[in-house]
């Protein structure tokens, strides 16, 4: 698949384009930006997404000189509703110690933990107990940054569910990317499908996500 050729149900939607777009059906490179194919490795590639089964995961270095993007948008599925372990769908981390993490928690005790951190040890938690995850279907996942209020949104399935009081700010600078794990050291390894993964530049309105 070339740069801006989707199919129906590959294309973009929320009424703004991406920046950076990974589908995940044929491969795992950017059909829209500029970020290329990813580092590393998955189960396959279907229409189904990408299958992860606690192998490697995916990486990239970006060293962007700002934040690069305002919301991250994809689609996750497990094939059990997990009652142990720590699994990673995407973590984004950048320059001073600032991040971003979305994990899959029953050992903290949470079904799914997204985390945004300003600076270290200066964080948001939109960790969810209850949520209605239900396994071997999509379940959508929002984060969005609102620069001009310093906070941040979370939404499962197009319904906003947790809020925070602080975002990062636009100077600080992207560095690398995590997909299916964390860092190099293959921990916390995801095992499901991932697809539609979706990064915006802007500040994408209620009604721009819930569509």
């Amino acid at each position: 698949m070339s740069r801006r050729e989707y199919t129906k149900t590959q294309q973009p939607s929320m009424g703004s384009s991406p920046i950076h777009y990974f589908p995940f059906t044929e491969n795992a490179t950017d059909v829209v930006g500029d970020w290329g194919t990813l580092n590393g490795n998955c189960s396959g590639f279907s229409e189904d997404g990408a299958y992860f089964n606690n192998n490697t995961g995916f990486d990239k270095s970006v060293n962007a000189t700002n934040t690069e993007f305002t919301v991250i948008d994809f689609e996750f599925k497990v094939p059990a509703v997990y009652t142990s372990g720590v699994y990673t769908l995407l973590r984004a981390e950048f320059d001073n110690n600032a991040m971003i993490n979305f994990y899959i928690a029953p050992d903290w005790g949470q079904e799914l933990n997204v985390t945004v951190y300003s600076a270290a040890n200066v964080y948001a938690n939109l960790s969810l107990v209850t949520i209605p995850i239900i396994a071997n279907t999509y379940h959508r996942i929002t984060l969005r940054q609102n620069i001009s209020s310093n906070s941040c949104d979370l939404f499962i399935d197009g319904v906003i569910r947790s809020s925070g009081n602080l975002c990062i700010s636009s100077d600080k600078a992207l560095q690398v990317m995590y997909i299916g794990r964390i860092q190099n050291s293959g921990k916390r390894l995801f095992n499901g499908h991932l697809r539609n993964l979706k990064f915006y530049d802007i500040e994408l309105t209620n009604e721009q996500i819930t569509q």
